[in-house]
């Protein structure tokens, strides 16, 4: 007689059994980390994780913080500047200066006789210091760092709506999970039904009252529901694999989702108020505004080259000392410098800066005219879907009792196989528009939202600021 896995190492069954308990412990947290990872998914759950995740969005993250770099150094030109220059030389031969005899008019005469002197060194190095303030540059520095502080601004409204574009991308796939999941559970009923209604065809049969073609028509119904419902089960599939991408995890990863049962949506805003709240709200409007600020201030930023250049300058001067050049000195200076002839240069890049910034109105202006038709169509089809949900939940109600009595005179011989199949056909047909409706009317609800510039993150994120 064999000896379990227990005994095996035990001598006494009391040994035996505290090596099982022992194994039976072990394997407990194992069980509660599996429910764990099965818990549902909540949406705000689902936005976090691709807030955290998304590589896109760090991409955007990156940009900002590139222009709040550049603001930065822009800001750096209102200070004085201070660089160091050093130079150090070595010459081949000492540089002589001949004075002939009685070249100076000197009595006696001087110097008596022909002399060679040595001036400079083989070797001389010096050391500058030199400390710069632009006292008036025509407005150019002041306009460069505005202008940066607009691209900041620029970068962070991109950044925002990448936000939210992810967000609304992330409850598609949310409402997708749920759809598939739901148009998959309508497909299992559906060859339940015909399941049963087959067993009672077969008995039909059996006792003589059906001819044996209406097994086979009932078969054939069975088998292209199960196809049919294949097919809902891999669309769910898919539906998670869409999910699991966004999340940046592993695709065959499980994926369950909170249904929130949200069959009785909320009220729709009225088309007026939605195209005001846009029109306060929307990134993209705002990037808009910006961008036509920036080309003002880019305009006069060309201008400024009209004007001169003042600067104060101080030069501290540190070299060898040579009968030519003194240790140690230093200097102030005031520096006006005017570029007033370039062959017409400034002016080209004033009528570039104007045309630029008229370009920019003009996207503005058609930027809003877009946004106004978004916003109008995901109204009216949100609208739609809100009213179908009505018109398909009685529709279900309707097809359910339809089949109910159908299947019922069946039973009782009244009416005939073919009727039942298409009652069973009805009401899945309505079954699955009414899920259709529903899930549409969530996920256009979403796209409204977002066409609004509604769309908001969890709160309290790690590492990325939701704004509204």
């Amino acid at each position: 007689m064999k000896k379990s896995h227990a005994g095996a190492y035990c001598n006494t069954p009391l040994q035996a059994g505290l090596v099982l308990l022992f194994f039976l412990f072990l394997s407990g947290p194992a069980s509660v980390s599996a429910q764990d990872t099965a818990r549902p998914m909540t949406l705000d759950e689902a936005n976090r994780l691709a807030l955290e995740r998304n590589l896109g969005l760090k991409s955007a993250r990156a940009e900002v913080l590139s222009a709040r770099a550049l603001t930065q150094s822009q800001f750096t030109d209102f200070f004085p500047k201070l660089s160091a220059e050093a130079r150090y030389s070595r010459a081949g031969d000492l540089q002589r200066i001949q004075i002939p005899a009685g070249a100076f008019n000197a009595s006696p005469p001087f110097p008596p006789v022909d002399a060679d002197v040595t001036t400079g060194a083989l070797t001389n190095y010096n050391l500058r210091l030199t400390l710069e303030q632009p006292l008036f540059t025509g407005g150019s520095i002041y306009y460069a760092y505005e202008s940066a502080q607009l691209g900041y601004r620029s970068a962070d409204f991109g950044f925002q709506e990448a936000i939210q574009d992810l967000l609304l991308r992330v409850e598609l796939a949310y409402w997708d999970i749920l759809k598939t999941e739901r148009l998959q559970a309508v497909s299992e009923l559906q060859v339940s039904d015909l399941k049963e209604h087959l067993r009672a065809v077969k008995a039909s049969y059996n006792a003589g009252s059906v001819p044996y073609n209406e097994v086979l028509k009932t078969t054939v119904n069975l088998a292209e529901a199960e196809q049919r419902f294949l097919t809902a089960r891999n669309n769910a599939g898919l539906a998670k694999m869409a999910m699991n991408n966004l999340l940046r995890q592993d695709l065959a990863s499980p994926m369950t989702v909170s249904d929130p049962k949200a069959d009785d949506p909320t009220e729709l805003p009225a088309y007026e108020e939605a195209l005001k709240t846009a029109q306060s709200r929307r990134l993209e409007l705002a990037a808009g505004r910006t961008q036509v600020e920036a080309m003002h201030l880019r305009e006069s930023l060309a201008r400024s080259d009209y004007y001169p250049k003042l600067s104060a300058i101080a030069h501290y001067d540190r070299a060898k000392e040579t009968t030519t050049i003194l240790p140690e000195n230093w200097e102030v200076l005031g520096v006006l410098r005017w570029t007033f002839w370039e062959w017409g240069r400034t002016g080209h890049e004033v009528e570039r800066a104007g045309i630029r910034l008229r370009q920019s109105e003009d996207d503005l202006r058609s930027l809003e005219d877009r946004i106004a038709l978004e916003v109008r169509e995901q109204h009216l089809r949100a609208q739609e879907m809100k009213e179908k949900i009505a018109v398909a939940k009685t529709a279900v109600e309707q097809a359910e009792e339809n089949y109910r009595i159908t299947e019922e005179r069946f039973k009782s011989g009244v009416t005939t196989n073919t009727e039942v199949l298409d009652a069973e056909s009805l009401l899945v047909s309505a079954r699955a528009n009414h899920t259709n409706a529903v899930y549409d009317f969530l996920s256009s609800r979403a796209r409204l939202a977002r066409a609004m510039g509604l769309l908001t993150g969890p709160k309290n994120n790690p590492g990325v600021e939701v704004r509204p």
